[in-house]
């Protein structure tokens, strides 16, 4: 059942002077407000001169400019009362236009064409309105970041639980990991297969960092500091987003790396209607964190926050429906320092694009990385050249 607001008041206005030379109906579309995936609030305002008769007011909207009364619209005839209704069933992610008009009997008069846009499934707000007005939202990459050295070629994981991992096997027989032929252990310039842990900063573009590149495995941190200088964060080309991403846009610029305060507002401060912002999960028999998206209210699927004890089990069909209303998920990948590989499965660290201030006194060879295992988030102080996760997002811009 479609439902929509529109708030039209009616003025009668007599003019002593110039009143030959003005319309007798004026009608203006007011500013679309209180928008989300599915609905919207419209308005607008008519202005009658003298005498002049209106016997419909009401608002029109379509997928394209200029709508009328042709299309999709709704009306009153009490022109004296606010005439009140609610827009909704709209689909998420899509240009619509309104206008507000009146009729006078014989004549439609419309209001201008207005143009706003239903917010995208999926969105993410990183940041308090107090701080940007609008609060930041972004859209997170489908996987983790990946990088082939051999082609230079970056890409996000095919699917969200993928990670490298390592192919030798651990003390106790078991290997873990989800892309053949490809180990993170195996980290070279001219290595064939995929990486996905990195050491901070190492975008492949030279920042000033003796390790800039994807394969770096130094254990000096102080060789990851961009330029020599302490107070750098993640900026312009030490960022991963600065690279084209094949399956990602292919065009630089477009993903970024969250902050560590963006990280920390997504995951403790941010308000859904489930009062979940993510849980411990296992996907595809995968260990992770399901993020949840701002309008996530638990209708999709079924999830509980029990930290130490994982209950949510999500089969592959039943992401497909979740993946569509926004849900992330993020596998615990494990870390990686030097070559060694360790803690796939249980541990999952991915890096901010923050630099540590501890106390007002830099850190240069620190940054901060977002931790999950447990079921639990830490934000931790990390050395640099500790290889960890990258998962991108992109800013949505309305």
């Amino acid at each position: 059942m479609t439902k929509i607001i529109i708030t039209i008041s009616v003025t009668s206005v007599l003019f002593s002077s110039c009143k030959d030379t003005l319309p007798k109906i004026v009608v203006s579309t007011n500013e679309v407000t209180n928008i989300t995936t599915t609905a919207a609030t419209l308005s607008g305002k008519v202005t009658i001169e003298d005498y002049t008769v209106v016997t419909e007011l009401g608002l029109c909207w379509s997928s394209s400019p200029n709508p009328d009364v042709t299309g999709d619209h709704v009306f009153t005839d009490n022109t004296l009362d606010i005439f009140k209704h609610t827009l909704t069933d709209l689909q998420p992610g899509t240009e619509y236009h309104v206008r507000a008009y009146a009729f006078d009997g014989t004549e439609y008069h419309y209001g201008e064409d207005v143009c706003f846009a239903t917010l995208p499934i999926g969105l993410f707000t990183v940041s308090k309105s107090e701080m940007y007005s609008p609060a930041r939202k972004v859209l997170f990459s489908k996987g983790n970041l990946q990088y082939q050295a051999s082609t230079d070629t970056w890409r996000f994981a095919e699917h969200p639980w993928d990670y490298v991992g390592c192919s030798e096997p651990d003390p106790y027989g078991f290997t873990y990991g989800m892309v053949p032929g490809s180990s993170n252990h195996l980290i070279g310039p001219d290595y064939d297969g995929w990486i996905d842990l990195f050491g901070w900063g190492t975008s492949g573009h030279d920042h000033g960092a003796v390790c800039y590149q994807p394969w770096s495995t130094s254990t000096n941190d102080g060789d990851y500091v961009s330029y020599g200088i302490s107070l750098n964060d993640l900026f312009e080309l030490a960022d991963w987003g600065s690279n084209p991403i094949s399956n990602g846009g292919n065009q630089p610029n477009a993903w970024r790396t969250l902050t560590m305060d963006e990280w920390q507002y997504l995951l403790n401060y941010r308000p859904t209607p489930s009062g979940l912002t993510y849980v411990d999960a296992f996907l595809n028999d995968i260990r992770g964190i399901i993020l949840l998206p701002d309008d996530w209210d638990n209708s999709t699927f079924q999830l509980v926050y029990q930290p130490y004890n994982i209950i949510n089990q999500v089969s592959p069909e039943d992401w497909e429906r979740m993946e569509e209303n926004g849900a992330v998920f993020l596998p615990l990948s494990g870390r990686r320092t030097g070559t060694i590989i360790s803690n796939c499965d249980y541990y999952g660290g991915y890096w901010s694009s923050s630099h540590v201030t501890s106390y007002g006194t830099q850190q240069p060879d620190c940054a901060f990385n977002q931790r999950f295992t447990d079921g639990m988030d830490y934000l931790e102080t990390t050395p640099k050249h500790i290889g960890l996760s990258v998962r991108l997002v992109r800013d949505y811009q309305p």
